[in-house]
């Protein structure tokens, strides 16, 4: 007697999205496991309460909302987003539990965003029609913390904007309405510029960019918000164009650009200082959060140290420029790898929604946000690493800021929104 094969049925992509948040949930419940067994300093049970509700409730309402507003669009960006948020929600509980609560608050509001700006029907069309409108506001904001500006924790640089206890660091949104900038800018010129119009086309551009990057370092002194702005513009360049010559021409014309830096801002200076001779004698108090970086580096060898087993509150704001320090010491290269495989996937879907989306703007759009965040997770762990000087610029998805988080969850929905079929941009030409 003979039987007829079975014929599998592929899962749906809904189905398929929902049980890949099965398994980010399954991490995060491992990791609260842990913690409540291990008990470190100042974790109490109803922190790891309110990380898993949190989680749950923004994350399964996120993937239901879609799927009936938008059940067309391309969801596989919210499993490994919602891994990554739950994995610094857990760092977070295990390096800083006071600061838990604003940061679940923070995720709620980062994925209603995330969904508002995935369902905002027209998106793309009214944010390159007021382009101009847009970046203005940003850079006003901006320039609003050369006057107002404070530092939530009473010392170092004046990045941020505060009002009844809530504070909003501007340059992160700045980078969002930029790469919305230079998307229609670089859309409206992608054919390849002629020789009379390449000062226009091309090196105006990146003088432009250069005197961005000198204010922000001379009167900010934000070395983090410089580079990141610059290197996400020249891969945007590159994006555009796919011309490497343009590209070297930018990375040339940084040179002086970090020489000035180091002479205008002593903050840059001792940075730049630090990262060179981290070990020079009289230089362990300045270097220390360096060098206790790179020793946490060196503890975490294959496995970590285990959750809640190291020591990473040897190093001074370990919850925000050294979450990957951290995370290496607790989970070890493992957690390093698959950290960085996770954030490679995310660029790597990214770049691909752009490969295959018709609309000049929304693909340079797509492809620029898949560069951001390419871009933040270099220079961060680059820093955290000494092969890049200090940058104070937050790990996406995981540092604890929530300016960072809603800035970052927003461009996950536009990400979303241009995966929706939708009519084309008009163009602006």
């Amino acid at each position: 007697m003979t039987t007829e094969p079975v014929e599998r049925v592929p899962l749906s992509p809904y189905r398929r999205t929902l049980l890949l948040l099965g398994i980010a949930a399954l991490f995060l419940l491992t990791g609260v496991l842990r913690l409540a067994l291990v008990a470190p300093q100042g974790v109490h049970p109803w922190h790891l309460g309110l990380l898993v509700g949190a989680w749950s409730l923004a994350w399964g309402g996120a993937a239901i909302l879609l799927h009936r507003l938008r059940p067309q669009a391309d969801l596989g960006f919210l499993p490994p987003v919602a891994l990554l948020t739950g994995w610094g929600l857990v760092l977070l509980v295990r390096l800083a539990p006071p600061f838990l609560v604003r940061q679940t608050l923070w995720l709620l509001v980062g994925t209603a965003g995330m969904v508002g700006m995935a369902t905002w029907r027209g998106a793309s069309r009214l944010l390159r029609r007021y382009r101009y409108t847009l970046l203005t506001f940003g850079l006003l904001l901006l320039a609003a913390t050369l006057l107002l500006g404070v530092n939530p924790s009473g010392y170092g640089a004046r990045l941020w904007l505060g009002c009844c206890g809530l504070y909003f660091q501007p340059s992160e949104l700045l980078k969002a309405l930029l790469i919305v900038y230079l998307a229609s800018y670089l859309a409206d010129r992608r054919s390849e510029p002629r020789d009379g119009r390449l000062w226009a086309a091309v090196i105006a551009p990146i003088l432009l960019m250069v005197g961005l990057a000198l204010i922000l370092v001379a009167w900010q002194e934000d070395l983090g918000a410089a580079l990141l702005f610059y290197l996400t513009f020249l891969a945007m360049l590159y994006l555009a164009w796919g011309r490497w010559r343009y590209v070297a021409a930018g990375l040339v014309l940084f040179v002086p650009l970090f020489a000035a830096g180091a002479r205008l801002s002593d903050r840059v200076a001792l940075r730049i200082d630090i990262w060179l001779h981290p070990w020079a004698e009289g230089q362990a108090d300045r270097a220390y959060q360096l060098l206790q970086s790179l020793y946490a580096l060196a503890d975490g060898r294959l496995l970590g140290q285990g959750l809640g087993e190291g020591l990473p509150h040897l190093i001074p704001a370990v919850h925000t420029d050294f979450v990957y320090a951290a995370l290496v010491e607790e989970f070890g290269l493992a957690g390093a790898v698959a950290l960085i495989a996770l954030l490679a996937y995310l660029v790597q879907r990214g770049l691909r929604l752009a490969q295959r989306t018709p609309s000049p703007f929304e693909s340079l759009l797509s492809g620029g946000i898949a560069a951001l965040i390419a871009v933040q997770s270099f220079v961060i762990i680059g820093g955290d690493t000494r092969l890049l000087p200090l940058t104070g610029v937050t790990l996406p998805f995981l540092s604890y800021g929530g300016s960072s988080l809603v800035t970052t969850l927003l461009l996950v929905g536009l990400w979303i929104n241009i995966s929706t079929p939708h009519p084309r941009p008009l163009s602006m030409t």
